[in-house]
């Protein structure tokens, strides 16, 4: 399913459908108001320069990933920026 330009909740409740992180460039997605922490399988929101090359961005998410966040990101909210990596947990 394409979900590039769907609105936010579509996109939230599709994850939650499949028990599935979020991976986004939206900053809505950081909003725990509308997004409650320990309500979700986990969000990643990636907060680098859309001046940087995609591909650093994209390693960095993966470095993140493969740094074993993933596996304890239930109801959490990962804010990724180049240089650190802050999580917010229930």
């Amino acid at each position: 399913m394409r979900l590039q330009g769907s609105a936010d909740q579509q996109v939230f409740d599709y994850a939650q459908a499949l028990s599935a992180i979020i991976i986004t460039e939206d900053l809505d997605f950081a909003d725990t108001l509308a997004f409650p922490l320990g309500t979700h399988f986990g969000i990643i929101v990636l907060r680098i320069s859309d001046q940087v090359l995609y591909s650093t961005r994209l390693n960095r998410v993966l470095e993140v990933i493969d740094s074993g966040l993933a596996k304890d990101l239930r109801g959490a909210l990962a804010i990724v920026e180049l240089t650190r990596v802050r999580v917010r947990r229930p």
